[in-house]
């Protein structure tokens, strides 16, 4: 398929930045011209029946390392296919993980699927590296995006393009220390549920000693797996408002929702003597920095749902409840979630082959499989409100609650940059640097700097 101007400019220069100047730009050009013909084995799914040839995986550790659900997956995937050579190279995730796939399409060393943190769906996609499915997964019954969770959709997909199919993710959850509340005189079963409890709570919890020195705190948007950015972004889309513009090409989070939902998180920490006094405290914790919560030093905080089960391997007794996040008056359910997803990268030599093996792992049976090892809700709608789904844990009907709403970071080229402009302007508001309201503004001017590089 041929690639717009646009689209191979694009590609060089994320090829030239992950690999670094002539280097990136010497193998940039034979890979600009291998990308124009296509994936092998032309349109529409493979034909059912067993596989032969290779399929080479690149999957992340976390999920498919030996010993674990996935690893077994893949050997059952080979087992169904024995004249098939499956081989599964583990990869790091972050960073590390991205870069290997980034050098390898660049050098044409590529696997036939491989992981992808889902953010980048958009960048890998218009960089040329990964390769759009709609052709391939067209008429999948397993692979359908339709059934994908709205949030997940949204993120592996890019100008009707998709590019990724993702895993079963994990929603942020509200999380509470139940023997905390008990000792402040609250319903130890009961969560706040709307921001003028969250204030409420957190003052009634919150102790220092007579020098100022934090004792214990209430609620906490600065704690835990996506810190301030997840807490302003949860609560700006609890009032209906979004980061970007419907076509991902504005950055539209600078007006008076915006501004209430940071005004919020700064407002909550500074009640509890600011950002500073609580880094010095987590500092001074040490190893049970980790563990606030269930060590009864942190009483509320957002965090992925599989954070219960961290905590329940490293103490005997965590006192931790879950459930749905406080919201403003008329607010809506949603969360953050983070989670993987799945490419089939540029210069794939055995495409027909990924597809295949992503249609099994997103097999019904196989969704909850991952689902019950690693706390994940599933992708498919169908399979997360299932009673397969629901019925293993009362808490799961909290999970998917949030998740059916949740959203992520914005999912465009440049992503990895905006991640980094987050992080500034929510500390520079949390720290007094600038005020929320000028933090705000710097940050969409600086947001709207690079879609206007990326986006066009």
């Amino acid at each position: 398929m041929a690639k717009s101007p646009r689209s191979t400019l694009t590609r060089r220069r994320h090829l030239r930045g992950a690999l670094g100047g002539a280097a990136g730009a010497a193998l940039a050009g034979p890979l600009l011209a291998a990308c124009g013909a296509g994936a092998p084995g032309g349109a529409g799914a493979p034909p059912a029946g067993k596989l032969q040839g290779k399929l080479d995986l690149w999957l992340w550790q976390r999920f498919w390392e030996p010993g674990t659900v996935g690893d077994a997956m893949v050997r059952e995937f080979g087992e169904q296919n024995p004249q098939l050579a499956v081989s599964n190279e583990i990869l790091p995730g972050g960073v590390p993980g991205r870069e290997k796939v980034t050098a390898g399409v660049a050098a044409g060393v590529v696997p036939d699927v491989s992981y992808m943190d889902r953010f980048l769906a958009a960048e890998w996609g218009t960089g040329g590296i990964a390769q759009a499915l709609n052709e391939k997964i067209k008429g999948s019954s397993t692979l359908n995006p339709g059934d994908w969770r709205d949030g997940l959709r949204s993120d592996v997909t890019w100008r009707d393009r998709v590019y990724a199919v993702p895993q079963g993710s994990e929603p942020w959850v509200f999380f509470w220390n139940s023997a905390l509340f008990r000792e402040s005189g609250l319903d130890p079963a009961r969560a706040p549920a709307t921001w003028d409890d969250l204030r409420e709570y957190t003052r009634k919890i919150y102790r220092a000693d007579a020098a100022g020195v934090a004792e214990r705190y209430g609620f906490l948007p600065n704690y835990g797996n996506g810190g301030t950015q997840a807490a302003w972004l949860i609560f700006m889309w609890q009032q209906g408002q979004d980061e970007l513009s419907p076509d991902r090409t504005k950055a539209v989070f600078d007006n008076e929702r915006g501004l209430k939902a940071l005004e919020f998180v700064v407002d909550l920490v500074r009640t509890q003597g600011g950002a500073q006094r609580f880094a010095d405290f987590r500092t001074n914790a040490g190893p049970q920095g980790a563990m606030l919560l269930p060590a009864g030093k942190v009483a509320m905080h957002f965090d992925a749902n599989s954070q219960a089960s961290v905590w329940q391997r490293a103490m005997s007794q965590t006192n931790h409840a879950a459930g749905l996040i406080p919201k403003p008056p008329g607010g809506k359910d949603t969360t953050y979630q983070g989670g993987p997803s799945y490419v089939v990268p540029t210069g794939a030599k055995h495409p027909d082959n990924a597809i295949r093996f992503m249609e099994f792992f997103l097999r019904k049976e196989n969704e909850l499989r991952l689902a019950d090892a690693f706390e994940a809700v599933p992708v498919s709608k169908t399979v997360a409100q299932s009673n397969e789904y629901l019925s293993k844990a009362p808490e799961r009907k909290v999970y998917v609650q949030l998740a059916l709403g949740a959203k992520w970071v914005p999912v465009v080229p440049g992503a990895a940059q905006i991640l980094t402009v987050h992080s500034q302007f929510t500390a520079d508001a949390l720290n007094g640097t600038k005020s929320p309201r000028d933090a705000l503004a710097a940050g969409q001017a600086e947001v709207q700097r690079i879609l206007d590089q990326y986006v066009k």
